[in-house]
């Protein structure tokens, strides 16, 4: 048995590595449950439908780009990663909305200087 395991040790590791995830994931999976105190139970409304919309277009994705990878395999990867970007990106605050408080949409003092500028009227 020592030989069979040693010829297949690879395999061996991997099951035991996934063994473990699956440890992992149930243990957080049974601790988020625990701090759960109320359930609604209501039709999602707003942005709530617009997030399960966003859920199952990328799972689609997801599938999708498997069965193109049995054919092209860059392909595959190119929807995964498209997916992946978007993801990203939609988390991103707007680059071309200034923060709060920033000098150039400072409208600045009574006299319409900026905060650090001189008025030279006066």
């Amino acid at each position: 048995m020592l030989y069979q395991l040693g010829t297949h040790w690879p395999v061996f590791v991997a099951y035991l590595i996934s063994f473990f995830m699956i440890g992992v994931v149930w243990v957080n999976h049974h601790a988020l449950v625990r701090g759960i105190a109320v359930v609604y139970r209501r039709l999602p409304t707003g942005k709530h439908w617009a997030a399960r919309a966003r859920f199952v277009g990328g799972g689609l994705a997801y599938v999708i780009a498997i069965v193109v990878g049995n054919f092209y395999a860059v392909a595959s990867f190119v929807i995964i990663a498209l997916v992946a970007v978007y993801y990203v990106l939609e988390r991103v605050p707007d680059a071309y909305q200034a923060p709060a408080g920033d000098a150039s949409t400072d409208p600045g003092g009574p006299d319409g200087s900026r905060s650090g500028e001189t008025s030279s009227a006066g």
